[in-house]
């Protein structure tokens, strides 16, 4: 009786290893040990196609909206954004990271000029109000002075959460046709 519980995991316990053996053997070599990340918000990938080849492990850290925002600042200036990101960069850079993965469209809103996006409301605290600055263009000319690499992080599908933005601008894509969207109880989605 206990050999018919003991069977089971024995007979899976082989498949599983057979498993590995077998993928390693297709690829070439044995599985290599992962390193562990702390609690740290870390990516490693190599280089894009569009930047020169690098050995280099890729240390970046995610900047969300909320570490960009305008909104509560004294001053929405380009210069305030500018000594804002630069602040950011510079703290990054210091820690050890190389790479930025910033959110540049948060709410189907862009903090560059876009034909198909309003500008966000975190720049100027009203969405559709136009900074009179690129925010994207300014973190890149920021992160190429920082020796820093820049990703742009595009949240797809969120329009609204939580009631922020307060108030979507009259060109925003789901204003212009909801029926691109699903409204939900903490917020409104594009419907993929």
């Amino acid at each position: 009786m206990k050999n018919r519980k003991i069977v089971p995991i024995i007979v899976s316990v082989i498949a599983m290893l057979s498993v590995i053996c077998i993928s390693s053997f297709i690829r070439g070599k044995p599985p290599q040990k992962q390193n562990n990340t702390d609690s740290v918000a870390v990516v490693s990938s190599k280089a894009t196609s569009d930047t020169p080849e690098s050995n280099e492990e890729m240390r970046g850290v995610w900047v969300s909206y909320m570490e960009l925002s305008m909104e509560n600042e004294g001053s929405k200036t380009q210069k305030a954004f500018e000594d804002k990101f630069t602040k950011i960069a510079q703290k990054c850079r210091d820690s050890g990271f190389n790479t930025l993965i910033v959110q540049v469209r948060p709410f189907c809103d862009a903090l560059y000029k876009s034909s198909y996006f309003p500008w966000s409301h975190i720049l100027t605290g009203t969405q559709g109000k136009n900074p009179e600055y690129d925010a994207l263009k300014i973190m890149c000319e920021i992160c190429k002075e920082n020796n820093l690499k820049i990703h742009a992080w595009v949240n797809p599908y969120r329009i609204s959460s939580n009631e922020t933005p307060e108030k979507l601008s009259d060109n925003n894509p789901y204003k212009k046709n909801p029926e691109i969207g699903i409204e939900t109880d903490n917020g409104i989605f594009l419907d993929p």
